[in-house]
């Protein structure tokens, strides 16, 4: 009797312990991870919500989640979901003693999923997702809370510059070398949105017209890099140039003409330097955003050739699953022949649309590859996940995360030239000529997480008018309490630990 009241005491004692902590804001936050129970692989992407409540995270590429806990009960009840998986609820109170969540495969063998006389054809359901698009996916004006993330990551592979031609006294044989050390080998830099996302994605809306922002936080890890000795060379260079002058890039028979007074910057001139200090262009996520939108309209027949293009791809019914009440099939597909792409789909059985996708390149094929005139591209990522919810028949994004990578070349002479304007043909003054050879990998992601949403009419659109340049937070390096108390996408392993210099 004594041991079990010592327990009952212990139990009760850890409960007060946790409300009292929540109540007194020491935590706000949990981090954890999900898992498949049998493999202890993550499970990224795994939708996370608060039930009866508006709070809600995706866990990361790596199945990391960080959930906002303000304002939350001990008793307040936690879902875990990942289609193909049985989902799982816990309480607040059980969270917080263990973050780690563990979920089962939930996925019904073919036979037990053929309840028709005949055997279900994988492609005649793939080709009714296109059929049933304009019906399942349906465009009206919105107004959605999002966290978006964008991520720019480039290793330079190598980078040799060699001067062949110099005609001005402020450069010498150092300044190949100065270009050379000032770019630093890898390079990652991101911005993270969140606020509320005003949208019309009809096609008589000019697409510049389609997104207006209304933030409630942005940061961005700044590029501290320090070019201050290359600038101060090159400015000499510029600030020595007559009204008639002017100051060219060349390279063989592509050339750029160069503005080095700042009024080629889009920048209002009368505009004072500091209104525009810790701030950015609205236009950077507005064109991020509509070039999501556009791609998760499905019109683009090459980024979602397995839909439109049929014949180029072998489909296989791999079983089925149900997802909040939506019988589901799970079709895997892979390219033959000239198809591009290898992935899974889910498909509700009832609407042919997609409730979830994942796909990528498949083994031994690239986007676009061009290599000629000493410059080579070659798109060799394209990985995407999305998923969307059915909300009253009409299916909307849920999270995407869209990741592109891609190899540059470059292996040419360049050309900088300073100009004089004549009559017929303008005069070369001077000329700093190098040999350039440069080659990098990029890769580049987008992470949309929509935390909720709200249908609006045309005019609510209309009469919303958002601002040219948002307020902006420029950071070194991640920090968790920057984000306290704000439902966002975990940042990666990669994030946590870059430092810039």
């Amino acid at each position: 009797m004594k041991f079990y009241f010592i327990i009952l005491f212990l139990l009760i004692s850890i409960g007060e312990l946790l409300s009292q902590t929540i109540e007194n804001d020491s935590i706000t936050e949990i981090n954890g991870k999900v898992l498949d129970a049998s493999t202890n692989l993550p499970l990224p992407f795994t939708n996370i919500g608060v039930l009866m409540k508006n709070r809600g995270t995706v866990s990361n590429e790596d199945g990391q989640y960080l959930l906002n806990i303000s304002d939350l009960d001990l008793s307040d009840t936690v879902s875990f979901q990942y289609i193909g998986y049985k989902s799982m609820k816990i309480s607040l109170a059980d969270l917080l003693r263990n973050p780690l969540i563990l979920l089962r495969e939930d996925i019904i063998s073919i036979n037990d999923f053929i309840v028709y006389g005949n055997e279900i054809d994988a492609k005649a359901i793939v080709k009714k997702v296109i059929e049933n698009k304009a019906k399942n996916y349906r465009v009206t004006p919105l107004k959605s809370r999002m966290f978006v993330r964008n991520r720019y990551a480039t290793d330079v592979i190598s980078l040799r510059i060699k001067s062949l031609k110099n005609s001005f006294d402020e450069l010498d044989k150092s300044t190949a070398k100065m270009v050379e050390n000032s770019v630093p080998p890898h390079q990652l830099s991101y911005t993270d949105y969140y606020g509320d996302v005003y949208s019309n994605n009809v096609n008589d809306i000019d697409t510049k017209d389609r997104t207006k922002l209304s933030p409630i936080k942005i940061i961005t890890l700044s590029d501290n890099e320090d070019y201050s000795e290359l600038e101060t060379t090159f400015n000499a260079l510029f600030n020595d140039t007559d009204e008639k002058e002017y100051w060219k890039v060349a390279s063989g028979v592509f050339s750029t003409k160069l503005t080095v007074n700042g009024d080629s910057a889009n920048i209002d001139t009368t505009q004072k330097v500091e209104d525009y200090k810790n701030t950015m262009s609205s236009w950077f996520f507005e064109k991020q955003i509509n070039r999501s939108n556009d791609f998760l309209s499905m019109e683009d027949e090459d980024s979602w050739e397995f839909l439109y293009k049929t014949g180029k791809y072998n489909y296989t019914l791999f079983g089925g699953t149900r997802l909040k009440g939506e019988d589901v099939y799970i079709i895997d597909f892979v390219a033959k022949g000239r198809g591009d792409y290898k992935g899974r789909l889910y498909i509700s059985t009832s609407t042919y649309a997609i409730l979830k996708a994942e796909f990528q390149y498949a083994d031994g094929k690239y986007g676009t590859d061009i290599s000629m005139l000493g410059i080579a591209y070659k798109e060799t990522i394209h990985k995407v996940t999305v998923f969307f919810e059915n909300r009253n028949g009409n299916y909307r994004l849920k999270y995407m995360f869209r990741q592109e990578g891609e190899e540059i070349g470059f292996n040419r002479n360049v050309e900088l030239l300073k100009k004089r304007e004549r009559f017929l043909f303008d005069k070369t003054i001077a000329k700093y000529k190098v040999k350039l050879i440069y080659k990098a990998v990029n890769l580049n992601s987008i992470e949309i997480l929509v935390i909720n949403e709200d249908i609006i009419s045309k005019k609510q659109f209309t009469d919303f008018k958002s601002k040219e340049r948002l307020k902006v937070k420029y950071v070194n390096e991640f920090d968790d309490n920057m984000w306290k108390g704000y439902s966002i996408i975990a940042p990666t392993d990669q994030m946590k630990d870059y430092r810039k210099h």
